[in-house]
């Protein structure tokens, strides 16, 4: 079995677990997840995990390729609203608790860490809410405008000789500070 594999192994093992404890993480325990959907805890993880970047309705056409099995963005969003995030945190940190004995380089582990941005759609209410310089076309050299957005800045501690994702910190794009991230 290659490392790949044995990597997706504990992986789907972890997501069987999580989605066997799914009632630690719901905000409705007694009637969150409870009944028979076509988009169960499982199911859920695993698509939610398996996301790629693009718009909602390409990833789930990706995810559910069959018309007959097919889900709507608004079911996916439904069963994403009953969902604590607290779930993906302890997804990832018993996913990385599997690696026995991480791969060292002389004696110690390399880690990389790095911020990016995301955008987020637009909400004048939102704690990620900042407002931001640009140019309405690229020729208007001098004139500039500030436009408000929605940016979330995500730090994230890579490990380098494992391939994995250690952990990610999330804060406002106004006030964000990585050096700070770094040693915390």
């Amino acid at each position: 079995m290659t490392k790949k594999h044995q990597v997706l192994r504990q992986l789907d093992s972890v997501t069987d677990m999580a989605a066997e404890c799914i009632n630690y993480f719901v905000y409705h325990p007694s009637k969150d997840f409870t009944r028979k959907r076509k988009l169960d805890a499982k199911t859920f993880i695993k698509t939610t995990l398996a996301m790629q970047g693009n718009c909602l309705n390409k990833e789930l056409a990706d995810a559910f390729p069959k018309p007959s099995k097919g889900m709507t963005a608004s079911a996916y969003e439904q069963q994403k609203s009953k969902v604590n995030p607290r779930l993906f945190k302890a997804i990832l940190y018993e996913f990385n608790s599997t690696l026995k004995q991480p791969a060292l380089y002389h004696g110690y582990r390399l880690l990389a860490i790095d911020g990016s941005d995301f955008a987020l759609p637009y909400d004048k209410n939102s704690m990620f809410l900042c407002n931001i310089q640009t140019r309405k076309k690229p020729s208007d050299d001098n004139k500039l405008t500030t436009k408000g957005t929605c940016l979330i800045h995500a730090n994230i501690l890579y490990d380098i000789a494992n391939c994995c994702y250690l952990d990610c910190l999330l804060q406002s794009r106004k006030s964000m500070d990585e050096r700070s991230v770094a040693r915390t």
